[in-house]
């Protein structure tokens, strides 16, 4: 976490007051604000607790919960024509949709349990934001809950998508006890498909987006694929509300 002067009776507010800046910081299994004055610089680290603590660990990485601040990364994210190819054909997502409509939406997915939602993703080595993990109710088959990440150019390559697959997953089918978990991809993005086999998912079905989901693209281009895996019969099932069928998306 790197050498901070530690003071756990400060309050942040009072640190704010007087002109401190300060960010947040992974290390030693939590989650802390690291205050500093431009003046001296001199580091004051009070651990944070509640809905900003570090939701979950891997590895390289650390889940957090979204905070309304949060727009502007997500925007940018966003913004990477390559990350949003095989999503929208490379087309941003407006800022206003993700303030008025992405964000309250994570929010009241925060409220549920077992947990479901989308988590804001750092590496653990300099707290740099790369993108989100979810695992939600699936859109096809609402008795599923479905696993997705979008994940920054800058860090493809690294298996960092697998490893928060894998970690999301084991908690899934482990302790949160949901019975099947499922992914989804255009047929053609054989990269994702990569990361689900890895992650542990096995292919299940071919099925095509309806065109009011992706309008503008044609047939072929709507192909998609569902990949899957269920809880082990030792596991707690908790079943999502909602009918498991089959069907195409906006049909």
């Amino acid at each position: 976490m790197g050498q901070a002067k530690m003071l756990p009776g400060l309050c942040p507010d009072k640190v704010k007051a007087n002109d401190y800046q300060w960010k947040l910081r992974a290390g030693n299994g939590k989650w802390w604000r690291v205050f500093w004055h431009p003046s001296n610089n001199e580091e004051v680290s009070l651990p944070v607790t509640g809905p900003d603590a570090i939701f979950l660990e891997t590895e390289r990485m650390y889940f957090r919960r979204f905070r309304v601040e949060d727009a502007e990364v997500l925007f940018e994210l966003d913004n990477e024509p390559a990350v949003m190819r095989f999503i929208s054909q490379g087309q941003p997502t407006p800022l206003s949709q993700i303030q008025n409509e992405i964000i309250p939406r994570c929010f009241d997915q925060y409220q549920q349990t077992p947990p479901r939602g989308f988590w804001a993703a750092h590496l653990r080595d300099d707290d740099e934001f790369i993108g989100w993990f979810h695992l939600r109710p699936d859109r096809i088959s609402p008795g599923e809950m479905e696993l997705g990440y979008r994940l920054k150019r800058s860090v493809w390559g690294r298996g960092l998508a697998t490893e928060g697959a894998r970690a999301l997953l084991k908690r899934a089918l482990g302790e949160w006890g949901y019975a099947k978990v499922c992914a989804r991809t255009r047929a053609g993005h054989l990269a994702s498909r990569r990361v689900m086999e890895k992650a542990g998912l096995t292919f299940e079905a071919e099925f095509f987006y309806g065109e009011n989901v992706l309008p503008g693209w044609t047939e072929a281009e709507r192909r998609a694929v569902k990949y899957s895996t269920r809880s082990g019969p030792a596991s707690r099932i908790f079943e999502v509300p909602g009918e498991n069928r089959a069907a195409t998306i906006g049909s």
